[in-house]
């Protein structure tokens, strides 16, 4: 594996593949994350919107441990909802309104790339204002050894 430290904003569909697929990419990126070896952005806006997904595919409870999850990773920067009103303004060419603030988030806190599974999101025109990779791009640009699986290509 390339020792080269990233900042990364993962989108929810990351978080949730990660979670509940054992053998996914997006689980080596979590576990990458939780070993320090990668600094997260996060924003409220994500951690309000995996919480949901997770209540509404597991339960309640799901998506109160889905909040801790994300807060507990060692190295994050949190992106406050001021600063994403405060700078969106300059991104909304770039995103459709329910990605604008992941991506402004991702902006302001300097991610190297914005991870996820979204080919929409992939192919807009928010490639223009971030880096864009699927987790099974990021394993592979690491150096890691990736699984083959379909929804993360």
């Amino acid at each position: 594996m390339k020792r080269v430290a990233y900042k990364l904003y993962l989108d929810t569909n990351v978080y949730v593949f990660g979670r509940t697929l054992e053998k996914s990419n997006s689980r080596i990126v979590l576990n990458l994350a939780k070993t320090g070896v990668i600094t997260l952005v996060i924003s409220e806006t994500l951690i309000s919107e995996v919480k949901e997904v997770f209540t509404r595919l597991y339960g309640r409870e799901a998506g109160k441990y889905a909040r801790f999850y994300i807060e507990s990773f060692p190295s994050k920067r949190r992106i406050s909802t001021l600063e994403i009103a405060e700078e969106k303004g300059k991104y909304v060419s770039y995103a459709r309104d329910e990605d604008l603030d992941h991506l402004t988030a991702a902006k302001v806190g300097e991610a190297d790339y914005f991870i996820t599974t979204d080919s929409d999101f992939a192919e807009s025109n928010a490639k223009a204002a971030v880096k864009i990779l699927t987790p099974k791009k990021f394993v592979e640009l690491l150096g890691v050894k990736s699984y083959d699986t379909p929804h993360e290509e």
